[in-house]
């Protein structure tokens, strides 16, 4: 889809210009919304595919192949199908995303709250687990 080398750098505007160009100069941005959320979608459930293996949940006789690199291209599809999304909308996903975490990291999420949250799920979540085992005994 990008002409320069998979080892430079780009910043969110550059990766949504780039998106840009690449639909436009194929007829791709010319497509429902729908359909391209439908991808988006379909790259999610691959990504869950690679996450249920990773979690021990699936074997590694899958069809496809489950590796890190595997792994991320899906990661890297889901990202493209998103900026698709936003491209589509008008929307500035750098400028976005930025009010987005600020707000969430200033505002929302406090370090110390969020620490004492996390602390109480993995206590409850271990206490699921053990739950689990017990009935399999």
């Amino acid at each position: 889809m990008f002409t320069e080398s998979h080892t430079d750098k780009m910043d969110i505007n550059e990766l949504q210009e780039k998106i840009k160009n690449a639909d436009e100069s194929r007829g791709w941005d010319i497509s429902f919304l729908s359909q391209t959320f439908t991808h988006l979608v379909e790259e999610m459930g691959e990504i869950g595919r690679h996450i249920l293996f990773r979690d021990g949940y699936k074997t590694s006789n899958l069809s496809r192949e489950v590796n890190d690199e595997e792994f991320g291209k899906e990661l890297a599809d889901a990202i493209i199908f998103l900026v698709k999304i936003a491209n589509a909308q008008g929307i500035n996903l750098d400028e976005i995303i930025q009010k987005k975490a600020n707000k969430n990291w200033d505002e929302r999420f406090p370090v110390g709250e969020c620490l004492k949250d996390s602390r109480n799920y993995i206590e409850r979540q271990q206490k699921i687990l053990d739950s689990f085992k017990e009935k399999l005994k």
